[in-house]
């Protein structure tokens, strides 16, 4: 026992009589043999070790002012030792013992101020009492105040004050206090920067065995800065701070194998240290685990595994990581595949300026995939992408300057997007930089540069670059006229499945240009485009075996082609149709189905095709129709306050059948059939009154009537009174009276009510929002046929909302809505087919439903179908369409400029293509009853 536990009566050897000796003198208020008497009961010395009692005989010392009593009670309390741990009670005895000058309890004291164990956090206090221990030479407290003044806390951040006093627990041999001076010498803070400096003290506290020292010390050998550059000797140090579980030097120990510096590479090894990292929960390490499993390097090949470990990383925040789940959602590698999910990872890469991230974010929100389709936000992320030399959003960017997409168009900053990314290297930006050559767009028109950039991108195999060199060469337009040259060009395309390219084989082949002539190689590099949908090569195709050219004449499959060609809109194809119809060529003799066929033809501009149209179906019931008749018998029943009569009665006024048209006697018979309680009467003088037809307009007394009826179940009536709720004429406007009445009628499998239901619970008009059930009742009305239910449902399933996304389903629900005519459904389901989007793709199926919808007066589809032309995708290559439509778009309200676009199409186009189209649009134009 010390002398500081046993005081004066150190010379007893007989630790039993000591403590009795103690304890009478304790019990006689003895601080000395208090605190004595709580040693030996701390220690087990002379009595049974009981830390109780200990803590009682402590206690009564400090109460008594021993210092050294009132430091170990603190211990005792901090520590629970024979007692409930309590900060607060720890913080008070060394609170006592530090204002007694008890070095290590002022140590303790700053301690707790500083973590705000026991006391409110006070920086300022922790300094004062570090200070105070520190000038004690308590050499903990020592590198406390040197911490203190390196970060500022508690006082004036002071390198310098922090350097001196570091040294000074350094030199007594405190590894941590080492290893922060070296620290500073090494970047040169509160001391001259002297790496060789910091080197000497990283190695004393790594010699201490200090991991962070070792690790520091590595860091120095493998940049040689202060020491010889030695990978060996930055691997043992690094080694044995990993081995110590710093998990910064085991995920250094990681790269160093897996790259094979200083060490041969050894993936497994590196997986190996990368795992104890990651395990420790270093982000670093966990997306090196990723990468790991994800290319199988060192670790079992394994998707699942890859994605844990990529999202550890991501959930602390690293970009790399975050971007590679986004990956994995997206592709469904590992994972479920999710959109939505992929969107919001990738997002948070993006935010902290992760280029791939962003170029990829610039894709989904011009895709519209797994979010709102928004130009604006695609072209923002396309910009901050480039901004960092990530080539494909430099091409991207292009792209959307030079179709105003998400901004103003501008041709030459798309010209500059195409060469930046061009320049390093881009395929698809020297294809387009090209093209931007080729057709003067943003640039003055130069065949020569054109035909260098296709070359670039041609060469490296772009199906399209090939296509537009071999188009210059047949041509002679930068390049001197070669068309073998061409023929080699067009060929390598077309062996990709180019399809424009495999057509331009067929023609060559036809006519012998650039190539031997040969019917036969002719007609199977139609066939080879023709399968792939190309319409014009179907419609070669089809005349081919009509004439038997190069293939045995064969009518019936004649018919098959000009059939596909047909239904992707080429008109001579339909009139071809037409003719074998008429005329029993391969198919069945079919008059209605030549008329067919001729209209639609007629109606793409051929006048042959315009002479053949006609409808049959005119049914008698058994009888001959006579609603004069009908009237007269309804009227005498009416007369006779027969109430389902005088409805009957009325609604013949109303409808005008079998008299002449009068809403007056309709609402005289409907009022009668209404007050006698005839429900349909009721909801029919309701919808009289609501638009004011026969009788002076009155809203309230239109959702009077309506009531009446709804009351009686008329779902009709039940919708319309919800209407008139939910608008507010007549009533009061209510959404949640609307919902109800909504509700009810469809309940009664009422579509219209469905739809309109589904609406305020999609919206929360009534209050409350529910997704879910807007989609059953979105459901219920679709399956009735309700077109804007279907298209709604489109809607959901495609954006993923109130439903698991399904572009599949989202694509069956617009078919259904755009068979029905709904003109948004037909160019969805148009856009589906032109990207793949829950449909095998299909670019002819997509400009048929374009069209739907163009004809329909759909300026986006306008828009598209004239693309399609201009483009030749999925339809025949017509300028003439393609200037026609544009035209009709802006003349339906486009916002997009095409003034440039047109010219480009007019300098392709002859004179009488110009002025065929121009007839076409004034065609159009004096069929439009606003416009003629």
């Amino acid at each position: 026992m010390n002398s500081a536990g046993l005081g004066a009566r150190q010379d007893y050897q007989d630790y039993t009589k000591a403590a009795d000796w103690y304890q009478e003198v304790a019990e006689q208020n003895d601080k000395v043999g208090s605190f004595a008497l709580g040693v030996m009961h701390e220690n087990g010395i002379g009595v049974a070790q009981n830390l109780a009692e200990a803590e009682r005989w402590y206690r009564k010392a400090a109460e008594l002012d021993h210092v050294d009593a009132q430091y170990r009670l603190g211990k005792i309390h901090a520590a629970g030792r024979g007692v409930d741990q309590n900060a607060h009670e720890a913080f008070t005895w060394f609170s006592k013992a530090a204002q007694q000058g008890q070095a290590s309890a002022q140590y303790l004291v700053g301690r707790m101020y500083e973590a705000g164990s026991g006391t409110e956090r006070d920086l300022t206090q922790a300094f004062g009492w570090y200070q105070e221990a520190a000038l004690q030479d308590q050499l903990p407290a020592q590198f406390a105040l040197g911490r203190a003044y390196d970060v500022g806390q508690g006082t004036d951040e002071d390198a310098t004050e922090a350097a001196a006093w570091y040294r000074r627990a350094a030199d007594r041999g405190h590894a941590e206090a080492q290893h922060y001076l070296g620290a500073l010498y090494d970047a040169g803070r509160g001391v001259d920067q002297d790496a060789e400096e910091a080197a000497r003290w990283y190695r004393e506290a790594a010699e201490q065995d200090l991991p962070e020292a070792q690790y520091s010390l590595g860091e120095l050998h493998a940049v040689g800065r202060g020491v010889e550059r030695d990978f060996a000797r930055a691997l043992s140090w690094f080694r044995a701070a990993a081995e110590s579980g710093l998990v910064e030097a085991q995920y250094r120990l990681g790269v160093m194998y897996a790259d094979g510096i200083g060490i041969d590479r050894d993936a497994a090894e590196a997986a190996k240290w990368y795992y104890a990292a990651a395990e420790e929960g270093d982000a670093r390490a966990q997306y090196a685990l990723g990468n790991a499993h994800a290319e199988g390097l060192g670790v079992k090949h394994d998707q699942e595994q890859a994605a844990r470990w990529y999202t550890k990383a991501a959930e602390q925040g690293l970009p790399d990581a975050q971007f590679s789940v986004g990956q994995l959602y997206e592709d469904g590698r590992g994972v479920a595949r999710n959109e939505g999910a992929a969107v919001e990872w990738y997002l948070q890469a993006a935010r902290a300026g992760h280029a791939k991230a962003q170029s990829r974010l610039g894709f989904i929100y011009a895709s519209g995939r797994g979010v709102d389709q928004d130009d604006d936000a695609a072209f923002e992320w396309y910009r901050q992408a480039a901004e960092q030399n990530e080539p494909d959003a430099q091409y991207r960017l292009g792209q959307m300057y030079a179709t105003g997409s998400g901004t103003e168009r501008d041709d030459k900053q798309a010209i500059h997007w195409y060469r930046e990314a061009a320049q390093r290297d881009d395929m698809l930006a020297q294809f387009a930089l090209g093209d931007a050559y080729a057709r003067g767009m943003g640039v003055m028109r130069d065949d020569r540069e054109a035909a260098g950039w296709f070359r670039k991108a041609a060469e490296k195999g772009y199906a399209s670059a090939q296509f537009s060199l071999g188009d210059l060469y047949e041509r002679g337009r930068g390049v001197a006229q070669d068309v073998q040259e061409a023929f080699s060009w067009f060929l390598k395309a077309g062996r990709q499945g180019f399809e424009e390219a495999q057509y331009r084989l067929g023609v060559m082949y036809a006519t012998g240009r650039g190539v031997g002539q040969d019917a036969q190689e002719a007609v199977r590099w139609y066939q080879t485009a023709a399968e792939q949908g190309d319409a014009r090569a179907q419609y070669a195709l089809a005349a081919a075996l009509s004439q038997g050219f190069g293939i045995g004449q064969d009518h019936q499959r004649a018919a098959g082609w000009y059939r596909q060609a047909a239904e992707q809109g080429v008109p001579e194809a339909q009139y071809c149709l037409g003719q074998i119809h008429e005329q029993g060529l391969g198919v069945d003799q079919d008059q209605p189905a030549a008329i067919d066929w001729y209209r639609q033809a007629a109606e793409g501009g051929l006048a042959q095709a315009q002479s053949r149209l006609g409808y049959i179906y005119v049914s008698g019931q058994g009888m001959e129709r006579d609603e004069e008749v009908a009237l007269g018998w309804y009227r005498k029943a009416a007369e006779q306050n027969e109430p389902e009569a005088q409805y009957r009665v009325g609604l013949m006024y109303a409808t005008g059948s079998g008299t002449a048209r009068d809403d007056g006697q309709a609402v005289r018979w409907y009022r009668q059939a209404a007050e006698r309680g005839v429900a349909r009467a009721q909801h029919d003088l309701a919808v009289l009154y609501a638009n004011g037809l026969g009788i002076e307009r009155d809203d309230a007394q239109a959702a009077r009537w309506f009531r009446e009826a709804a009351e009686q179940g008329i779902a009709e009536s039940q919708f319309s009174l919800g209407v008139m709720y939910a608008t507010g004429r007549g009533l009061e406007q209510d959404y949640a009276q609307a919902e109800i009445w909504y509700r009810q009628a469809a309940e009664q499998d009422y579509a219209s009510a469905q739809f309109y239901l589904a609406q305020i619970l999609e919206y929360g008009l009534a209050g409350t929002r529910d997704e879910a059930g807007a989609f059953e009742w979105y459901g219920k009305a679709a399956e009735n046929k309700f077109a804007a239910a279907q298209y709604q449902l489109g809607q959901m399933y495609e954006n993923g909302r109130g439903i698991d996304q399904d572009h599949g389903e989202a694509a069956a629900w617009y078919r259904k809505a755009a068979e029905q005519g709904h003109v948004e459904a037909q160019y969805n389901l148009g856009v589906m087919y032109d990207y793949g989007w829950g449909v095998d793709r299909n670019e002819g199926v997509a400009a048929e439903w374009f069209n739907a919808a163009a004809q329909s007066g759909l300026v986006s589809a306008q828009g598209a179908l004239g693309y399609k032309y201009a483009q030749g995708s999925g339809v025949a290559r017509d300028y003439v369409r393609a200037h026609m439509w544009f035209r009709i778009a802006a003349a339906s309200g486009d916002d997009e400029d095409r003034s440039e676009l047109l010219q480009t199409l007019e300098a392709e186009m002859s004179p009488e293509d110009i002025q065929q189209a121009y007839g076409l649009f004034e065609a159009w134009r004096q069929k439009q009853p606003a416009m003629g």
